[in-house]
């Protein structure tokens, strides 16, 4: 199957799927099938054809360590990303050659919320995954890029771990101080368990890296009494 040729050619594919003897798990010179390239080019008719075709493979890795789940979550592509959990038989925690990333902390990363909100719904989805460059978990990810719709989301997670600390022994809260998004360090300081004690490999708390990055009235936030903190000026998802 000449897979450039793939990229939105319906008739194409429908064709090629009738030659006797096709090869659909037939990998270019990068590792990717034609399903691949599909569910990356947001091409949702031939993402359709193919995965209804006998023996598809939809788990290949292409030469970077990547699925059509994670290359649609990457991209951004919800229906295609819908298609593919939907056709059964998808490793939904697979990760990556590169930084070992999952589909989840794909879309976390790309501020992919309708992806991340599709994922959780699923059993099985492995929520406190860190990648292999950052080690940091989707929260973590999603503290530190400051996106309170998916940092909410994650929240909500059935055993989600809000005090995982990645490499450098820093946790959700002290990524998000030290970026300065004050809506995050707001929802993450009404979880119960919260630690806003952890000090990294440095030695720092969320509160010194507030205050070294020159965020004052997150660190004054984070040196009250938790129960001082005024959780009613922050985003409420309640």
């Amino acid at each position: 199957m000449d897979l450039p040729l793939l990229r939105g050619h319906q008739g194409i594919v429908r064709r090629l799927l009738r030659v006797t003897g096709i090869d659909v798990n037939q990998q270019d010179s990068g590792g990717r099938t034609a399903l691949m390239w599909a569910s990356q080019n947001n091409n949702e008719d031939v993402v359709r054809q193919l995965l209804v075709v006998d023996g598809v493979q939809k788990n290949i890795r292409d030469e970077q360590g990547r699925t059509a789940l994670i290359l649609a979550s990457k991209a951004g592509h919800a229906r295609i990303v819908e298609r593919l959990l939907r056709s059964g038989d998808i490793d939904i925690n697979v990760r990556d050659g590169i930084s070992g990333q999952t589909p989840l902390i794909c879309a976390t990363i790309g501020n992919r919320d309708g992806i991340v909100n599709q994922l959780l719904e699923l059993d099985g989805i492995e929520v406190n995954v860190q990648d292999e460059s950052a080690t940091m978990t989707a929260l973590a990810w999603a503290s530190y890029r400051g996106n309170e719709s998916i940092v909410l989301r994650l929240l909500q997670a059935k055993g989600i771990d809000v005090n995982a600390r990645t490499r450098r022994g820093r946790s959700a809260l002290m990524e998000a101080s030290h970026q300065g998004h004050e809506g995050v360090v707001g929802m993450l300081l009404q979880i119960k368990g919260i630690d806003v004690d952890i000090e990294d490999e440095d030695g720092r708390t969320a509160s010194e890296l507030a205050t070294r990055a020159g965020y004052a009235n997150i660190a004054s936030i984070l040196d009250n009494d938790p129960g001082e903190v005024d959780c009613e000026s922050f985003w409420s998802w309640e």
